[in-house]
């Protein structure tokens, strides 16, 4: 028996991220717009698609596609790739809505909703995970309507997260904070998004009436301090 050696096998890698076929999450592209031999991890080629409504390879715009080329673009049995002014839909329709499970990848590619929809809103079970000048959030659980609404948990770039209940889009009765040095308090907690306090406004999380948790203090100088609050009071400066 003679083994062979030194034989390269040609491996099929990314045109976007270079991974081979075999490390790209939801499966491998192989023919895309007017291209091909155009290869591509199928999340990768969804990425580049929200964030410049374009093809990668000619800049040809989203909107001159066919519903062939669509499902050229790697869709699973069942889901449609749909086009909005805010980003790109991938996943169930029904009666021309997002309805049933679907991904949805806002324009610039740095915020993702992937969950269950209904009647064209996020409702159900969903993560929405973004990215902005202060670094990655992430929020996991219940949603109605488009808002966060039941159970669910939220992470800050800092490292502070709440597990609980939240309503009409903030935390919203009982749960636990979690501060970023780890220590965490349970309780009942609101949001509001405008508290007059002295010196400025405050958006934010509260317990027992006052700033507690995680929002914003808008200065009535027009400085800002984001990050977390405790009895009242700010903790770590952050950067607005």
């Amino acid at each position: 028996e003679i083994e062979e050696q030194g034989v390269d096998q040609e491996v099929e890698r990314c045109a976007i991220c270079m991974e081979n076929r075999d490390a790209c999450p939801g499966g491998f592209v192989k023919k895309w717009c007017k291209h091909p031999s155009f290869k591509a991890c199928r999340a990768c080629l969804h990425k580049v698609m929200a964030s410049k409504f374009e093809c990668p390879m000619c800049r040809r715009s989203l909107d001159e596609f066919t519903a062939q080329e669509w499902k050229d673009a790697g869709n699973k049995d069942g889901e449609e790739t749909r086009k909005f002014e805010k980003g790109l839909y991938i996943g169930e329709v029904r009666k021309g809505q997002r309805h049933g499970f679907g991904k949805f990848i806002f324009q610039g590619g740095q915020s993702v909703y992937e969950g269950t929809w209904r009647k064209g809103k996020a409702h159900g079970f969903g993560k929405n995970s973004f990215v902005d000048e202060r670094g990655y959030q992430e929020y996991e659980g219940m949603v109605k309507d488009g808002l966060t609404d039941g159970v669910g948990k939220y992470i800050w770039p800092i490292g502070a997260k709440y597990e609980g209940k939240f309503r009409k889009g903030g935390p919203h009765g009982v749960g636990k904070f979690t501060f970023a040095d780890g220590t965490a308090q349970e309780g009942t907690y609101r949001y509001t998004e405008a508290l007059s306090v002295p010196g400025g406004k405050y958006k934010g999380m509260l317990k027992d009436g006052q700033p507690h948790g995680h929002g914003r203090l808008t200065r009535d100088d027009g400085t800002e301090y984001y990050g977390e609050f405790k009895d009242g009071q700010p903790l770590v400066a952050r950067a607005p």
